[in-house]
């Protein structure tokens, strides 16, 4: 039994290993090498919340633009375009880009809409926080997916700073009650994040493997912590199948599996 109130992810098998849900009004680290599914699994997670609860959500994509998290989501026959009319969905591209000032400065800015008083908006912690909630104040949204923050090192040469934003970040978030969850990139399997401090800034971290096994490649999820749910300490097999991503809750990893980790 969780400890704390908890909200279904929808995904199978994800809940099971969670003992009900996600914590409810909390940030959770999704963490990985490239390929493991973080980003499917984040944008589900939005998805179902939307489609099968009617729990309006908000994707906001540091990375890919929202043409291609439409394509690339639509494979799993998500209809993104219908939820975002019932206003049950927004997608925020705030990849950052970068371009030169007339004194020859390098800036980075965010690519979606304008702002109709600030106009373009230069990329930092402050203004995308802003347009996030911007966007959550008019969906009312209680779901929110940051994928992924590693690219927040674009904007900083410190560590300190870094994880200064991040932390902003989090804050931000919890204070309105979502639930969120952030995805990072790890570099191997000793690292949640790779430079190490999301774990000590999220409340949950979920960890996502790709495993070898002879000549077949498999995905493994691990929750590495969940504070208040009596969550299982299994890792477990999953699948990125043709309607998202299942989890197998009883084929569980031992650790002769993990030794065959690769990122």
């Amino acid at each position: 039994m969780s400890l704390v109130e908890t909200v279904p992810s929808g995904i199978p098998g994800l809940d099971e290993l969670l003992r009900g849900g996600l914590p409810k009004g909390r940030a959770i680290l999704v963490s990985g090498g490239p390929g493991t599914g973080k980003s499917i699994l984040a944008a589900q997670f939005i998805y179902n919340g939307a489609s099968q609860y009617g729990v309006p959500g908000i994707i906001v994509s540091l990375e890919e633009p929202e043409k291609t998290i439409k394509e690339n989501l639509g494979n799993f026959g998500w209809d993104l375009d219908k939820l975002i009319d019932e206003n049950l969905l927004a997608v925020i591209d705030a990849a950052p880009i970068q371009r030169s000032t007339d004194a020859g400065d390098r800036i980075y800015e965010i690519t979606g809409e304008s702002h109709p008083i600030l106009g373009e908006r230069s990329f930092n912690i402050e203004n995308l926080v802003s347009v996030i909630h911007e966007k959550r104040r008019e969906l009312s949204a209680t779901r929110i997916v940051v994928d992924s923050i590693t690219n927040l090192t674009l904007q900083h040469k410190d560590l300190f700073q870094l994880r200064q934003d991040v932390l902003t970040l989090v804050r931000s978030l919890k204070a309105t009650g979502v639930t969120s969850l952030l995805t990072a990139e790890s570099l191997n399997v000793h690292e949640m994040g790779r430079y190490g401090l999301e774990p000590f800034i999220a409340e949950g971290v979920i960890l996502l493997y790709m495993l070898r096994q002879g000549n077949t490649k498999i995905r493994a999820l691990e929750i590495m912590k969940m504070r208040g749910i009596n969550h299982s300490m299994d890792a477990a097999f999953f699948k990125i199948t043709e309607n998202g991503i299942v989890l197998y809750p009883e084929e569980k990893v031992f650790k002769e599996d993990m030794r065959g980790i690769i990122w």
